[in-house]
């Protein structure tokens, strides 16, 4: 339906975005990180878009690409508890934790819930 709806209506960000999710959900994120760059071309507010192309990012090994797309989620919704998850993970991939605990904090204080293989993980270093 969203591959219908980009044919209809191409230069609507929307269903690019969620194309670029179905593939993050299909373990593919080269894929994704293309549909979610178009989502973003088209509307650079995205905020969804934006944070779900630091998972494409992080996803390929890339945590500092993770770290700067959900940042500017962040700048754009200052509350948006996925993308500090998000730049949590990446700064524990990178093997810096302290900082993983500070984003982390920040997703918890806007509601998100952590996964609990994460709070597992992350316990270590309170």
């Amino acid at each position: 339906m969203n591959k219908k709806a980009t044919e209809v209506r191409p230069r609507f960000a929307v269903p690019w975005g969620n194309i670029g999710f179905v593939h993050m959900q299909q373990q593919n994120p080269d894929k994704a990180i293309k549909a979610l760059k178009k989502a973003i071309s088209l509307d650079p507010q995205f905020i969804q878009a934006h944070t779900t192309l630091g998972s494409a990012y992080l996803a390929l090994g890339d945590p500092d690409g993770c770290i700067m797309q959900c940042s500017k989620a962040i700048e754009i919704e200052p509350k948006f508890g996925p993308a500090y998850n998000n730049i949590g993970l990446a700064f524990l991939d990178k093997g810096e934790p302290k900082k993983a605990l500070m984003y982390f904090d920040k997703a918890i204080e806007t509601g998100f819930e952590l996964e609990p293989q994460v709070l597992a993980e992350i316990a270590q270093y309170r």
